[in-house]
């Protein structure tokens, strides 16, 4: 990973329980991380508790309220939209 995207704000979309996002963490200045499941975020909060860059939040489905696509350098989503009902 190039020395500029460690200065990126990255957001994931679908983080589950924060395996990839753990792993992630480190390339990123700032993760935020969301998903829809109580649970899995649960889940990713304590997998995740050590790492100061990432923020872990739950979501509403596909509705980001808040969100500014501007505010990030990287979006990305791994294995979700299966579980997306359109």
């Amino acid at each position: 990973c190039s020395s500029e995207a460690n200065q990126w704000r990255a957001f994931e979309y679908g983080c589950g329980t924060g395996r990839l996002t753990r792993v992630a963490a480190g390339y990123f200045k700032q993760l935020r991380a969301v998903d829809i499941s109580e649970a899995a975020v649960c889940c990713a909060r304590a997998r995740l508790h050590d790492f100061h860059n990432v923020t872990v939040n739950q979501c509403e489905g596909i509705h980001l309220h808040g969100e500014n696509a501007d505010s990030y350098d990287f979006v990305y989503a791994y294995a979700v939209l299966s579980h997306v009902d359109y």
